[in-house]
C-alpha cells in the first residue's frame, strides 16, 4: 500500500498534465501512486498520460466514457486509490518534492485527518512570477480549522485568499469510514463541499502557511467562471449537509454569513453580465439591489489588492524588490 495516492482529474490538459504527474512521482521519502482520470479530453491529454504510464508503473490511467465533470472524475480516482493518504492535484498544477513528507509529518504532529499547505499562484504566461494565496496575516505557524472557521474563511465576497482554494491531503480510511465522496451534481465548489463533509464528520483539519503547491492561473478556466445557477446548487448541497449537523456555538451565524456572501456574489455576477450584454432592464433591476453597491466596493478593493500583490511578485522575480527599512 503506497503512502499517498495522487488523484489527477484532467480535461484538455495536454500542455500541463505531464508536469503534474512528474511532480507527484518526484516526492521525497514517501511511496506514491498516481491515478489519472481523463474526462473525455478533446486534445492529446489521454495519449500523453498513457505514454507516461507505459514507462512508469506507479501511474494508472482511467478514461471516462462520458464527460461528467471533475467531481465524477475524482470519485472514480478515489474509488481506485490504495494509499494511506489521498492528495488532490489539478492537471494544471504541480507540487514540490518535499510536500508529501511535510504534510504527513504535520498530520502526525497534530493528529489530523485532513492537512493542507498554502499555495503559490503563478500566471500561465509568466511562470517565474509566483505569490502566496494566504497572506502574511495567517502567520508562520500551523493552525487548526474547525467547521465555523472554515465557513467564515470562505465567504465569497471577502477576497480570494479563502481556504477553499487549498488542495488538502485526506486520510483515506477516514473518508471511507464516513462515506465521503464528491458531490457529482456540483459544477463549482466541489472541493469546498468535500472538505465541509470531512469537517462535519469530525475531521481535524490543520494547515501550514508554508507553500509547497503551485497553482497555475489559466485564462478562461472553469473555476474562474461563475453561473448563479451553479452557485445555488452549491448552497443547496451545503445546506443539506449542515442541516444534519448538531448546533454548535457560532455555526448558525457562520452559515447565514456564508450564504449572504454567496447571494451577494451572485447578484454582482448577474449585474456584471447585464452590463457586458447591454441589457438595460437587468442593469436597472440590479441597481435597485440594496447590497450591490457594498459588494461592488468590496470586489474593487480586493481586485486592487490582487494587482498590488502581483506587481510585488513581478518586481521580486525581476530582482527589483527592496523591502522598506524598519524604523
Amino acid at each position: 500500500m503506497p503512502d499517498i495516492s495522487f488523484l489527477i482529474a484532467c480535461f484538455n490538459a495536454e500542455r500541463t498534465v505531464e508536469a503534474a504527474i512528474v511532480s507527484a512521482l518526484a516526492q521525497h521519502n514517501v511511496t506514491v501512486e498516481v491515478i489519472v482520470v481523463d474526462d473525455v479530453s478533446e486534445d492529446g491529454t489521454l495519449a500523453r498520460a498513457t505514454a507516461l504510464a507505459r514507462e512508469e508503473p506507479r501511474v494508472r490511467i482511467l478514461a471516462q466514457e462520458i464527460n461528467a465533470g471533475p467531481a465524477a472524475a475524482r470519485n472514480r480516482a478515489l474509488a481506485a486509490a490504495r494509499g494511506e493518504w489521498v492528495a488532490i492535484l489539478d492537471a494544471d498544477d504541480y507540487v514540490t518534492p518535499g510536500r508529501s513528507e511535510r504534510l504527513i509529518g504535520l498530520a502526525s504532529e497534530h493528529a489530523s485527518q485532513v492537512v493542507a499547505d498554502n499555495l503559490m499562484r503563478f500566471r500561465d504566461d509568466t511562470p517565474e512570477v509566483a505569490w502566496p494565496l494566504l497572506p502574511h496575516r495567517y502567520g508562520d505557524e500551523p493552525f487548526a480549522v474547525g467547521l465555523v472557521d472554515y465557513l467564515d474563511r470562505n465567504r465569497m465576497t471577502d477576497g480570494d485568499a479563502t481556504l477553499g482554494y487549498l488542495k488538502p491531503m485526506f486520510q483515506r480510511a477516514f473518508l471511507q469510514s464516513n462515506g465521503i465522496t464528491y458531490d457529482e451534481g456540483l459544477r463549482i465548489g466541489e472541493d469546498f463541499n468535500f472538505v465541509l463533509q470531512a469537517l462535519c464528520g469530525g475531521a481535524r483539519f490543520t494547515i501550514t502557511p508554508q507553500a509547497f503547491y503551485y497553482y497555475r492561473m489559466v485564462a478562461g478556466s472553469l473555476s474562474r467562471r461563475l453561473a448563479p445557477s451553479d452557485l445555488e446548487q452549491l448552497l443547496d448541497a451545503n445546506d443539506r449537509l449542515l442541516a444534519e449537523r448538531p448546533d454548535e456555538p457560532g455555526l448558525h451565524e457562520a452559515v447565514q454569513a456564508y450564504r449572504r456572501s454567496a447571494e451577494d456574489l451572485a447578484t454582482y455576477s448577474r449585474f456584471r453580465s447585464a452590463v457586458r450584454q447591454g441589457a438595460w432592464g437587468a442593469i436597472l433591476q440590479g441597481m435597485a439591489e440594496p447590497r450591490l453597491w457594498g459588494t461592488m466596493t468590496q470586489m474593487l478593493v480586493h481586485a486592487r489588492r490582487r494587482r498590488h500583490v502581483q506587481q510585488l511578485a513581478i518586481r521580486r522575480a525581476a530582482g527589483r524588490y527592496r523591502p522598506a527599512a524598519k524604523a
